[in-house]
């Protein structure tokens, strides 16, 4: 079989190197190309794994149909220098074709890099990699073949989990509602490298809005206060008081369209960029995390799932610190009254029928130590004979 015919049934990229002018490149014409090459070069176009195929000394640049995707709207890179086509990961990859080149082959695993423009939009990625010398005809290395595996997903999966672990661990041991919104705030906007988060709770008329506070980083003014929920724009507030959540990527596109006082307002307050995750409890909007950036961002959907796992956890975390804080200011009340209380008051285990609070009054009344009273066969004895029964 021929080259021609090798590239042929090459796919989409096949089909694209036989098209291409290959006689100014440094690897000359197809039909001068080697052997080692070809081969090479066959079986990367066959792979359903992403495949570059990097040769010569100008590290000329092939790929697959597999690495389409990958690429996405980034400029066509078959032909160039590896270099010069993925400029952005030239510094990882750099170290690794160099190695290859010298004859070692490595594997690298979960490997962050920033793509520029793949979707549109700068993203932060992970990948596996595997980086081979390829042999020529002369024993000496011709190329360097790199198998790519992208593991953002499950990176970011990870990451969603051990957050939500961490969070769960560190609402556990704050006593009061306070104190567990700030702490959900803060590592929330760490977590994200957002500008602002804060938990905000709606009056019951669900007009307005307070925020005890919130977490900023660095420059933007705090949210903290009474707001009205009408500065979020008619769309906004639809959307929130139907449960569903607010992702704007940047406001003066979400807002053109409806009201221009809204992108006015959400730019005036630093929040260009922003997600807002409702919690409605029996039909009725009750709280809601806000997440701000000053800029505009691209949210990922695992960030926008992010924001509402922590806003029902922070939700459940406040309610339960509410609940124990009510317990005890009750405790310390009940405690008060019956510590100077003339009357004599005792609280019973109606099981084992043992005190389990004797007030001071029982000293003061019948002399004895309040602590007779916490076992049974002693208070026992200070009833009448013909009444223990």
């Amino acid at each position: 079989m021929s080259t021609t015919q090798f590239l042929t049934a090459g796919g989409t990229l096949g089909a694209r190197i036989q098209a291409y002018d290959w006689s100014a490149s440094p690897v000359g014409p197809v039909e001068t190309w080697p052997p080692s090459l070809c081969v090479t070069l066959c079986n990367v176009l066959r792979s359903k794994m992403p495949t570059y195929l990097l040769w010569g000394p100008e590290l000329i640049t092939f790929y697959n149909d597999a690495c389409l995707p990958l690429r996405g709207i980034r400029p066509e890179a078959l032909g160039q220098p590896l270099p010069q086509a993925w400029a952005e990961i030239w510094d990882v990859a750099s170290p690794l074709v160099t190695q290859a080149l010298r004859g070692e082959a490595t594997y690298v695993q979960d490997v962050p890099v920033w793509i520029v423009q793949r979707k549109g939009y700068p993203e932060e990625t992970w990948w596996n990699a595997s980086f081979s010398p390829v042999m020529a005809e002369t024993n000496d290395i011709g190329g360097v073949l790199i198998v790519i595996h992208e593991t953002t997903e499950r990176v970011f999966g990870e990451q969603r989990l051990r957050f939500l672990i961490d969070l769960s661990t560190r609402l556990r041991g704050i006593p009061d509602a306070r104190g567990v919104m700030a702490t959900a705030a803060e590592m929330l906007g760490r977590h994200l490298k957002a500008s602002r988060v804060g938990y905000a709770e709606f009056s019951e008329t669900g007009g307005s809005f307070t925020v005890e506070r919130d977490w900023t980083a660095g420059a933007p003014p705090t949210f903290a206060g009474q707001n009205h929920v009408r500065d979020f724009g008619s769309p906004v507030e639809s959307e929130l008081r139907a449960g569903q959540t607010v992702r704007i990527d940047d406001a003066l596109t979400y807002s053109r369209s409806a009201e221009e006082h809204t992108a006015a307002e959400f730019l005036r307050t630093g929040k260009r960029a922003s997600i807002i995750a409702p919690l409605i409890r029996e039909g009725r909007l009750v709280a809601a995390v806000y997440v701000h950036q000053g800029e505009p961002r691209h949210w990922r959907d695992d960030e926008v799932t992010l924001v509402q796992e922590v806003a029902e956890r922070t939700w459940t975390s406040v309610l339960r610190a509410r609940a124990e804080t009510a317990l005890r200011e009750s405790e310390a009340r009940f405690r008060q009254f019956a510590e100077h209380s003339t009357d004599m008051l005792w609280i019973m285990n109606a099981e084992t029928l043992e005190m389990e609070y004797v007030s001071p009054a029982f000293e003061r009344v019948w002399g004895w130590s309040p602590e007779i009273f916490h076992h049974r066969d002693q208070w026992a004895e200070t009833v009448h004979p013909e009444d223990r029964d």
